[in-house]
């Protein structure tokens, strides 16, 4: 359900001269919530990241869902083993094509604001998703873009509500939504 969130994340933009973008992921990031019993909403992240824009438009983004980081290993390790099909799926993926035009006009100090179409692959389902973003042209060929809104994943429309409902009961507890507001802040750097 975290996972939803991605395709924006690989929507960023190439902007200036686009050429080959790679992300930094150090810099990067990925944040997801959890809703457990009706009113506990926790911040969690995923920590392995990859993706990168070509030149000729095509954006990816990458995340590593054994890199899901809760702060509670236990729980780390049951998202891996109960929810994530890590396996046969074991990333996310966010893919779209970027408008060349649009994205030549954001100049260093410059931001721009976009609504993103993508494709989100998450266990084995691909659907289209729409990111609200705002990127802006950084110095030394850098590019950051950030979700304005939250993007919001439903674990059914990725047939991980089994997986949910697993750690619920695992858990003890009286419920976890199966929405997930999903949101990210992504650096590119050009090549």
């Amino acid at each position: 359900m975290l996972i939803r969130l991605l395709p924006l994340a690989g929507l960023i933009l190439a902007s200036q001269a686009f050429a080959d973008w790679r992300l930094n992921p150090e810099t990067s990031s990925v944040h997801f919530l959890s809703t457990k019993k009706s009113h506990v909403t926790e911040i969690h992240h995923f920590k392995s990241l990859t993706g990168h824009i070509s030149d000729a438009g095509e954006a990816t983004l990458n995340i590593d869902l054994a890199s899901a980081e809760t702060g509670i290993p236990i729980r780390n390790e049951r998202l891996q083993t109960l929810l994530f099909n890590l396996s046969d799926y074991p990333s996310a993926e966010i893919s779209l094509t970027l408008d060349k035009t649009q994205l030549k006009q954001l100049k260093k100090g410059h931001s721009q604001q976009l609504t993103l179409e993508a494709t989100l692959t998450l266990n084995g389902v691909s659907k289209n998703i729409s990111a609200q973003v705002i990127a802006t042209g950084l110095a030394k060929q850098h590019i950051q873009v950030t979700s304005i809104a939250p993007i919001l994943i439903n674990a059914k429309t990725f047939n991980l509500a089994p997986g949910v409902e697993a750690l619920r009961e695992i858990a003890k507890l009286d419920a976890i939504s199966l929405s997930v507001p999903v949101t990210f802040n992504l650096y590119y750097q050009a090549n």
